[in-house]
Parts: C-alpha cells; sequence; structure tokens
C-alpha cells in the first residue's frame, strides 16, 4: 500500500496561532503594568517615607534642668527656644546654643539629653521616619 507524499497539515491555522500569540502577549504586558502600578502605591522603596512629626512643650529654667528627653536614634529635631539654651546628654557632654542662634551639635553619642536656658517655654519639633 502506498502513502501519498505531499505537505504535512498543521495541527493549528495561522490564524489562530497569531490571535494566541497576541492575546498572550496582551495578559504579560497587562500583568506587568498592573503589577508596576501596585507596588509604587505599596510603598515603592523610591518613593521617600513622610516623616511623622511630634511637637513637645518643655519649661526650661536658667538653674535647674528638664527631666530627661529621650529621642530615637535617627530623629532629627530642633528646638525654638525663648533664649540661649544648654544641653546635658547622658554620657556628661554639654553644649551651649546662644540666643536664638542656630548650631550644629557635632556628633552626639547619645539621643537622651535635658535642658535648661532662658527662662520660658521650649517647643522641641521631632521627626521620626517610622518604618
Amino acid at each position: 500500500m502506498a502513502h501519498k507524499a505531499g505537505p504535512a497539515k498543521p495541527l493549528i491555522s495561522t490564524k489562530v496561532a497569531v490571535w494566541g500569540l497576541v492575546i498572550g502577549l496582551a495578559f504579560m504586558f497587562g500583568s506587568l503594568i498592573v503589577s508596576n502600578g501596585a507596588s509604587k502605591t505599596n510603598g515603592d522603596s523610591k518613593t521617600p517615607k513622610q516623616p511623622i512629626v511630634k511637637v513637645i512643650e518643655v519649661e526650661l529654667k536658667e538653674k535647674e534642668w528638664t527631666d530627661w528627653i529621650r529621642l530615637e536614634s535617627g530623629d532629627k529635631w530642633q528646638i525654638d527656644a525663648p533664649g540661649w539654651v544648654e544641653y546635658r546628654f547622658w554620657d556628661g557632654t554639654k553644649r551651649y546654643v546662644a540666643d536664638k542662634s542656630t548650631r550644629w551639635l557635632g556628633k552626639i553619642n547619645s539621643s537622651t539629653f535635658q535642658l535648661r536656658g532662658a527662662s520660658g517655654n521650649a517647643k522641641i519639633t521631632i521627626e521620626r521616619y517610622g518604618n
């Protein structure tokens, strides 16, 4: 018995294969777009986090130290005092800031300190970048 020789017939038509490829690519690119959008709204690491800002008020006296003020490592703070202010850190280091001046305190070994200064209330603004 003889077999007929000739071109083999494909399992699916070219038209069906092209449409399958188009639909597959559409799903692939669609899922990439959706996943990229989701990562930006769910805390993308490239987006800077907003700080938590807290303001506390302490009473300053010239000859008395305040209670200990303890900040977390990495906190940024600024003190708006009625005049001069002196810091006393946990390790005994002291820093003096003249009336209404701005001063970089340099490297400090502790974020626990006390204050004293010109009599009145001082506002401490603390910026904390949470996890």
